[in-house]
């Protein structure tokens, strides 16, 4: 390629990348979109088919495409005079003169709410014009924007896909089986042709790595894909609305007409009728031999992990209850995934860690400095990162180095021209070659090496280590060549036009001058050796406690999920409140879990989580506002943070929905000070609505969770008051789960509150569980939402009296009280810092029959005689608790009761 078509090609991908896909001024024809401002009074905008889709005008035929339009994109609609559309005298008059006045009340209610600006708000089917539509809302900066689509009858196998989502779930298979598995039926359950795993790698570029598929459609599996394919504004708008629907690639789009003509494009980010590139439409998918398609989003710790990408050869449109509940497991995936790939992690740390622990034991017992130590122990970490070689750098002089890497003065200079990019942190290479930087180096002077890791340990002193790898030939196929897209360039076109590829089959492509790519798994290693190397040695202890907490924190995370599926589904009274209270409860569950995992923060501050949990609901304005804050600063343990967040989660979502939140004059004053050597938290809410308490048939999962969680799992307290000037709950948390810094405070100067006499008054200990009639089974499950799961499964069994016990030492007291001893006992191995064998010892003396529950996957970490004991594996699956159930009593199939 020469250098002016080299540059002409650099010009059409920079343009590709830069088209304005969140602004297109044109939608879908499946739907129809009317917009206003703030106050859903004036209409500002309007789409050319709204007449004829409310039958309120006719409308001439949506034009034809021709080429010029598909390379260029329909551009400045408003300006179009092929369309004969006299719906455009709606414009600038009031919105009834669309729409019902139920709707647009109803339109004012929930634009009220104070995330309908960060998503979509669904508000069902109306009515309008004797035409049935499904109406969905939402706000872009000072306009509302609202979707009308018209309801079709269809016939769907929605609840199909949420029963074997779940089925799935429980057998807990590997990533990659999960994958396959749940393509086959999603496949089943949409029925669409071909759906495939579409995963970016670092580069930007995607691959192929499961596809369910009709017999006669082509495979793209293990194919890859260029990162020109989906530019980095697609990847921007897929984080913010993951499914994206193209139900007919060949209909017109449908322009959108503006009141004023010289306001900017709307952003259609969130809307899911949004027109869509005529590139990519007319041209690319064509080309893979399709007529429809649908794209779910994965995201993985808040990042685009990948993709399923939906095909058909016919036009297709699921309804928009099915595709919430497509999105809907598309997030449980994503949490899924998420939790397997930090189990494999896991897995690699403890392999870093053996190796890593032989190094701490070896500065314990030598009198070497720790430079001598790291020096002599280059092999081992060159073999941990399975690198060809590594350099120990300090001052500017190559100390040590082993196997296979450059001269020490092509080591120094990558280190001084990649200065900026390091920082202080890790920087990976995988082609050195690529580096436009390093004029001063030539190819032959890394020979052997290719690419590079760079380990900084102490910058200020100049302390390095870099691993180095040699160059790795290897075969990349390719989803069609690559360099086969042609460039157009028109006397009419503004500067060069990328067209895609025309074929997609299978194109073989050697690679050169790459070395193996270094893996995630690389990198987290390389993460620890950059905060474990200094000059003082290695911090060992951190390692340990490391690999103990992710150990922790992943166990039961599956069991987790099901339980709070599960008890949503109780209390829920349709399909479409389930859909936002579980997806709600679920995010909130990722979100703590990310904030945990990233920077593998062990302590969060109690500040950061509860500006986490309010940001979705209100604008950082709003929070300021609104939102008072009054505390030293404190952090809590990781631990707890998952059910502390869950618990904010159910009082934040009920203050806007119900609460002081729900009105814009509403306060909420939320203050923590030091109690009985531990911390009280004291939440209030004032100028809101006057509240009740819930009835007994009222009160759902929510309540149970703010009052129960905290002392049942950590021996705290949560006591929640429906006070008449509004909510208030306090929270004790014990002192071993928070740290305090008595030298920083918050911004309020109100920091040392100490509890007044009515907060004492309804901040008593919970009732002792001894003093409560014994039951028949005795449940020992130290995380309260399995517990509670755990408890309806029994009861389902056919046992009424259930005592349920958190630690070991609840539980040993309720053994020792001596009044109806127990039929039979389950018992959780791991119970926070305990393991639960002294019961089990006690139980067996005492021959009341039980059986360990664990999210372990063997019996390997029993001892040699408490092996022979039956062992269920979470998520617990009601049929093999049945089974172990009747071993353990002795009961015959027929004698089940099941209710």
């Amino acid at each position: 390629m020469s250098d002016s078509s080299a540059t002409l090609w650099e010009l059409a991908i920079a343009k590709c990348c830069e088209e304005p896909v969140h602004s297109p001024g044109s939608i879908q024809s499946f739907g129809a979109l009317v917009v206003t401002d703030l106050a859903l009074e004036t209409i500002t905008h309007v789409s050319a088919n709204l007449a004829e889709m409310l039958g309120i005008a006719s409308q001439a035929p949506l034009p034809e495409l021709d080429e010029q339009n598909i390379v260029d994109g329909i551009q400045n609609h408003n300006n179009d005079q092929n369309w004969d559309f006299d719906g455009t005298s709606v414009l600038g008059q009031s919105l009834d003169t669309v729409l019902s006045h139920k709707l647009i009340h109803d339109l004012a209610n929930v634009c009220g709410l104070p995330w309908i600006d960060t998503q979509v708000e669904r508000m069902g089917v109306y009515e309008l014009n004797e035409r049935s539509f499904n109406v969905c809302v939402h706000v872009q900066g000072n306009r509302t924007l609202i979707e009308l689509e018209p309801l079709l009858p269809t016939v769907e196998r929605s609840h199909t896909l949420i029963t074997q989502l779940k089925l799935l779930l429980k057998d807990n298979p590997d990533s990659q089986t999960m994958l396959s598995d749940y393509l086959e039926k999603l496949r089943y359950a949409t029925e669409f042709d071909r759906i495939m795993v579409y995963r970016f790698l670092h580069d930007g570029a995607g691959e192929v790595i499961a596809e369910a598929r009709a017999e006669d459609m082509a495979s793209f599996l293990n194919l890859r894909f260029p990162a020109s394919d989906i530019p980095e504004s697609t990847r921007e708008i897929l984080q913010k609305t993951p499914l994206r629907i193209i139900p007919d690639l060949s209909a017109p789009l449908v322009p959108l007409f503006a009141w004023d003509e010289t306001e900017a494009p709307l952003d259609l980010s969130f809307t899911s009728i949004r027109g869509a590139s005529l590139i990519h439409t007319q041209e690319y998918l064509p080309n893979m031999g399709i007529a429809s398609s649908m794209t779910l989003a994965i995201i993985i710790e808040g990042k685009l992990w990948g993709l399923f990408a939906f095909h058909y050869r016919q036009p297709k449109l699921l309804s928009p209850e099915f595709r919430s509940i497509i999105e809907l497991s598309g997030l449980l995936i994503s949490l899924y995934l998420q939790q397997k790939l930090t189990e494999e992690d896991l897995n690699y740390q403890r392999y870093a860690g053996r190796v890593l622990n032989e190094l701490f034991s070896q500065q314990i017992k030598t009198e070497n400095d720790w430079q001598t130590l790291l020096r002599q122990s280059l092999p081992q970490l060159c073999k941990l990162i399975s690198a060809n070689g590594l350099a120990f750098i300090t001052d500017r002089q190559v100390l040590s180095k082993y196997g296979d890497l450059p001269e020490n003065s092509v080591i120094l200079k990558l280190i001084e021209q990649t200065q900026v990019e390091l920082d202080g942190d890790i920087l990976s290479i995988d082609s050195l070659s690529r580096l436009t930087k390093l004029e001063e180096i030539t190819e032959q002077d890394w020979i052997p090496s290719a690419g590079a890791l760079f380990v900084p340990i102490e910058t200020n002193n100049g302390y390095y280590l870099v691993f180095f790898r040699n160059e790795t030939i290897s075969e990349v196929n390719w989803a069609g060549n690559p360099d086969e897209q042609e460039i157009f360039q028109g006397k009419n076109l503004t500067g060069a036009q990328l067209c895609p590829r025309r074929s997609f089959e299978s194109y073989k492509k050697e690679v050169l001058g790459y070395c193996c790519s270094w893996s995630r798994q690389d990198l987290l290693v390389a993460k620890e050796l950059h905060t474990a190397l200094g000059p003082q040695g290695f911090v060992h202890e951190r390692q340990g406690l490391l690999i103990a907490e992710l150990k922790h924190r992943v166990k039961n995370i599956l069991a987790l999920i099901l339980s709070v599926a599960r008890q949503t589904g109780r209390s829920s009274r349709s399909i479409a409140q389930y859909i936002q209270v579980l997806e709600n409860r679920i995010s909130a569950l990722a979100t703590a879990h990310e904030l945990v995992t990233r920077q593998e923060l062990l302590w969060p501050k109690l500040h950061d989580l509860l500006i986490l949990e309010l940001r979705p609901y209100l604008s950082a304005e709003s929070i300021s506002s609104r939102v008072t804050f009054s505390g030293v600063n404190v952090t809590v343990n990781s631990s707890f943070v998952p059910t502390f967040v869950l618990v904010l989660h159910e009082m934040v979502s009920n203050a806007v929905k119900y609460g002081a939140l729900s009105v814009p004059d509403g306060q909420l004053r939320i203050s923590w000070f030091k109690d009985r050597n531990g911390l009280m938290l004291l939440w209030r809410e004032s100028d809101g609505p006057t509240v009740y308490p819930p009835d007994t048939e009222s009160r759902g999962f929510g309540c149970e969770l703010i009052q129960r969680a905290i002392p049942y799992e950590f021996g705290g307290e949560g006591n929640l008051l429906f006070a008449p000037s509004g909510v208030e709950a306090n929270f004790w948390l014990p002192d071993q789960l928070v740290k305090w810094d008595i030298e920083e405070s918050s911004s309020s100067s109100s920091l040392q509150l100490a509890p007044s006499q009515l907060e004492r008054q309804f901040s008593a200990s919970p009732q002792s569980v001894i003093e409560a009639e014994k039951g028949t089974v005795l449940l020992v499950e130290d995380n309260m939402l399995i517990a509670i799961e755990m408890e309806n499964l029994l009861k389902k069994f056919g046992f009424t009296k259930i005592d349920s016990a958190p630690t070991v030492d609840r539980a040993m007291k309720l053994l020792s009280y001596d009044r109806n001893p127990y039929q039979v006992c389950l018992l959780d191995i791991n119970l926070k810092t305990k393991m639960s064998f002294s019961i089990a010892y006690h139980l067996s003396k005492t021959q009341i029959p039980f059986a360990f529950v664990s999210g372990y996957d063997s019996k390997r970490i029993l001892p040699e005689d408490l092996k022979h004991i039956p062992l269920l594996k979470k998520p617990i699956n009601f049929d093999k608790l049945s089974t172990i159930l009747q071993t353990l009593l002795d009961l015959p199939r027929k004698d089940i009761y099941y209710s």
